[in-house]
């Protein structure tokens, strides 16, 4: 996945996010990093989503 910087992380789609604004139907992918994180003090299922802003 294309970042900002040189940094190549590497993820796997997770799942997908449908939702509505404004009457308008909209799809989020859900990805997690590869290798999942773990360790006592991190969440076994970490995942997130990336967008930009739009203008409606």
């Amino acid at each position: 996945m294309p970042t900002t910087t040189d940094r190549t992380p590497k993820y796997v789609k997770y799942g997908e996010v449908y939702f509505t604004i404004d009457g308008v139907g909209l799809q989020l992918n859900v990805y997690q990093s590869v290798p999942p994180m773990t360790g006592p003090r991190l969440y076994r299922l970490f995942i997130f989503t990336l967008y930009r802003s739009y203008k409606w």
